[in-house]
């Protein structure tokens, strides 16, 4: 799956793949704007795989591993992260990414704590 934002994406938890990664089991973000990765007080030592794009700026602030692809205009970088490329991602990325096939629309209607498809 792919999750796009108009605005900023931020990632404070942990994002593992259930399945084979990338072959089977791939999440996407896509930001607008930035990407933040583990920017919050206790975001250190997060685990994270997927595929991320974001159109002005990826931060990742803490000592994370990362394992998948990153595409942004700017990175910054800090507190020496581990980055792992998976270069079999370019052939499994998830739908609507920038390079994949496929792109699916589906729109959703925003409610205060609940979320449903229209």
């Amino acid at each position: 799956g792919t999750l796009v934002s108009a605005n900023n994406i931020n990632i404070r938890t942990h994002v593992l793949s259930k399945g084979m990664f990338p072959a089977n089991d791939v999440m996407g973000f896509i930001a607008a704007k930035d990407l933040n990765i583990g920017t919050g007080s206790g975001d250190s030592h997060l685990n994270i795989i997927g595929a991320f794009f974001a159109q002005d700026k990826i931060t990742n602030a803490k000592q994370n591993q990362i394992a998948g692809a990153m595409v942004s205009n700017y990175f910054q970088i800090s507190n020496v992260p581990d980055l792992f490329h998976v270069p079999s991602l370019a052939d499994n990325l998830p739908p609507g990414m920038p390079g994949s096939e496929t792109a699916y629309t589906y729109t959703y209607q925003i409610v205060p704590n609940s979320w449903r498809e229209l």
